[in-house]
């Protein structure tokens, strides 16, 4: 991307944040009696809580607390599995679903920069590892209260159909558009279509592609998210306890809201180098390469080392030879990620670190704890970053480069592919491609098979 698109780019999602801003805030000074009045309809029918907060998929597949008025009661069978929709859906619950006016309070969520006007709506956080790479193209961009998807069918077109029409919004997304956008919703909203599928209360449950499932929560309707760890040394068991923390603060999720969010499955390490069959902290050495090659299942992969030109192998074999697996983003619940940063699939960010404004982490980029990469900083594909470094504004990182340990890099500093910075090093100059530097200020050293 040139300085030129990426300044159009960003002065897009710039001018869009404002709208959504000056919109949400006018939206919400204008309704507000009315949505006072819902409040009280849904109060004095079912008490309390008279609203619905669900955890959601936002941008990047980043989770989020989505506000609405709550429709349906908690009504569970003798099993303790709750009912299906229809059968939970209240009187005031079915009329102001009617009318959509149970989205309303996610003017909120715009306001809060959760959401947009206009993108794919915001879907369960347990669909995500079940989308198809070109499905994820949804994640790229904030979430909206309506969309393509939602003039064109809504609930009542199939999800391949919502998921196409979804990724043709990414992909033509303009100002226009999202202003046509806008005014068909009023006219859907107005004359009440697509509200629910064919058959169902609301939408069915997506259960992957190609399939589906009916909604209300009974056997058979959790998605699992198996995972898979490949390498088993240090790195790889560090990362095994960071989604086991994830999985903890998911469990912590679903008390606090009532929500049924399925954590990962690890299924245990991939490692060529390992004996297979062999446990590491507990969990199975399932094999190596062969291994994946032979399982059918849909997985996440992570990436358990390092080593930048391995991460870069690995990746395009996996890519190249097994369709039935992708690379999640790993996050830890403890660091910051600003909601305008771009992360790519596999970018792994471990505990405590700050991932700010506009930052861009490429695919399978390793982020190690506590760590800052700031405003518009650029860390390239298969890059990976040591503990307590701290990227200033403005650099960028080519692909394949390695920062050691409490390394510093000035503002506006360009390193190029595959350069090495040493454990400790504070770069205040340009670094060229392949080159390794070390100390303070950093100095460029001779490596074999190259010339500083």
């Amino acid at each position: 991307m040139t300085g030129e698109q990426r300044g159009g780019f960003l002065s897009g999602k710039f001018l869009k944040r404002v709208l959504d801003i000056a919109c949400a805030a006018g939206c919400l000074s204008f309704l507000s009696p009315l949505m006072l009045f819902v409040a009280y309809k849904i109060y004095k029918e079912s008490g309390r809580p008279v609203f619905f907060n669900g955890i959601r998929a936002g941008q990047h597949g980043k989770p989020f607390k989505l506000y609405k008025f709550r429709t349906m009661t908690d009504a569970r069978d003798k099993h303790g599995e709750l009912l299906p929709d229809a059968e939970r859906i209240t009187e005031i619950g079915a009329k102001i679903r009617d009318f959509s006016l149970d989205e309303l309070p996610q003017l909120l969520n715009v306001l809060k920069g959760d959401m947009s006007f206009v993108g794919p709506r915001p879907l369960l956080l347990e669909y995500v590892p079940l989308y198809s790479p070109e499905q994820r193209k949804r994640l790229l961009v904030p979430q909206g209260i309506t969309g393509w998807a939602q003039i064109n069918g809504r609930n009542s077109s199939t999800w391949e159909e919502r998921f196409a029409n979804d990724v043709w919004y990414v992909e033509n997304r303009s100002l226009a558009l999202d202003i046509k956008i806008l005014l068909l919703t009023v006219s859907k909203v107005l004359k009440r279509e697509d509200i629910s599928a064919e058959g169902e209360a609301t939408m069915r449950r997506f259960e992957g592609n190609g399939k589906s499932a009916d909604k209300g929560g009974g056997k058979g309707a959790k998605q699992v998210n198996d995972l898979i760890i490949y390498g088993t040394g240090g790195l790889g068991r560090e990362l095994l306890e960071i989604v086991e923390e994830i999985n903890a603060e998911t469990e912590k999720i679903n008390k606090e809201t009532g929500e049924n969010v399925i954590g990962w499955n690890i299924l245990g390490f991939a490692d060529d180098k390992a004996e297979r069959g062999s446990t590491v902290c507990g969990y199975p050495v399932l094999g190596g390469f062969d291994f994946l090659l032979s399982h059918t299942g849909h997985a996440g992969i992570v990436l358990g080392f390092a080593d930048c030109a391995a991460k870069e192998d690995v990746y395009n074999k996996i890519k190249a030879h097994c369709p039935n697996f992708h690379f999640p983003a790993i996050i830890h619940p403890s660091s910051y990620v600003s909601k305008r940063a771009d992360l790519s699939e596999g970018v792994v960010i471990a505990r405590f670190c700050v991932i700010n404004v506009n930052a861009r982490l490429g695919k399978c980029a390793l982020i190690s704890e506590n760590c800052g990469v700031y405003h518009d900083a650029v860390v390239g594909d298969f890059s990976s970053i040591m503990p307590a470094v701290r990227i200033s504004g403005n650099v960028t990182l080519g692909k394949n480069t390695y920062v050691g340990v409490q390394a510093a890099l000035r503002q506006g500093i360009n390193v190029g592919a595959g350069a090495t910075i040493g454990m400790g090093a504070v770069v205040v100059k340009d670094i060229p491609e392949g080159c390794t530097v070390v100390g303070n200020p950093a100095k460029p050293i001779r490596v074999i098979g190259k010339t500083s």
